[in-house]
This record gives C-alpha cells, sequence and structure tokens, in this order.
C-alpha cells in the first residue's frame, strides 16, 4: 500500500505542479516559469548538477520563495536526474 501511495503520489509530475503552484502564487508569469522548466529539463538531461540557488533567481527575486523552490527542483533533481 506504501509503495503504490509513493508511486502514484511521488511523481516528476507532482513536484513541477508544486513548484508552478509556488511560482504562480508569487506572480511569476507563465513565459518565466516555462524557461525555468527548460533549464530543469536541460539539467535532468545533461545529469548535471547546476546551481539551483542561480536558476531559481533568473525567475523569482524573492529569497524565502526561491528557497521554498529549491527543495522541490532539488528534489526532482535528485530522484529524476
Amino acid at each position: 500500500m506504501i509503495d503504490n501511495l509513493l508511486q502514484t503520489k511521488m511523481t516528476l509530475h507532482n513536484y513541477w505542479q508544486a513548484a508552478v503552484q509556488i511560482l504562480k502564487a508569487e506572480g511569476v508569469s507563465d513565459d518565466k516559469i516555462k524557461n525555468l522548466e527548460k533549464k530543469v529539463v536541460d539539467t535532468l538531461q545533461r545529469k548535471e548538477k547546476t546551481d539551483v540557488q542561480t536558476m531559481l533567481n533568473s525567475v523569482c527575486n524573492n529569497t524565502d520563495i526561491a528557497v521554498r523552490l529549491i527543495k522541490v527542483v532539488m528534489k526532482i533533481i535528485a530522484l529524476f536526474g
């Protein structure tokens, strides 16, 4: 039962949607969100560790929000990279 829950709830899509919700709540434009998504995908495809803080600062200047997003994006990279 726990394995099923993990497989259905801990997905790349769910993690990314959490990041998108945080960004939208902060008023980040769809274009900036798409740009960040492209950067994350490029990082995953290259299997490269990157400076996530720099990546997030390109779309969000609020440090508190960036810290929340770092946790989500690092989880995505760790699990799926």
